[in-house]
């Protein structure tokens, strides 16, 4: 399956005192080819879940296009078929300690 992130932006509103706007992904491209392995790597607080929550279709952006072998996500309902997470702090809770974290989505998928 290839990837495409075209010109992904995605911000948050701050509210408190005053009110602001962070801007956490900036017109982001990025290109994934079939068989290609990537890291995402950064410090604390440069968007980093921010870009994978938004690559699993679990959270929305401002604009820009993300394409799963072709197919936009904006069509989310669609792709959550071919979509699935598994967190580090799932995979460690006491039901999965002897379950290999590979055959996890394959024994327990949500719909």
């Amino acid at each position: 399956m290839s990837l495409v992130v075209r010109d992904l932006c995605k911000s948050y509103t701050v509210r408190g005192e005053s009110q602001r706007t962070v801007t956490v992904l900036h017109h982001l491209d990025l290109v994934v080819e079939p068989g290609e392995f990537v890291a995402i790597t950064g410090e604390s607080g440069v968007g980093k879940s921010t870009l994978l929550n938004c690559l699993a279709a679990l959270d929305d952006w401002q604009s820009g296009d993300i394409a799963l072998d072709g197919q936009s996500l904006s069509a989310m309902d669609a792709m959550r078929a071919h979509i699935g997470v598994a967190t580090m702090s799932a995979l460690s809770s006491k039901p999965f300690t002897s379950c290999p974290t590979s055959a996890w989505p394959k024994t327990y998928r949500y719909h």
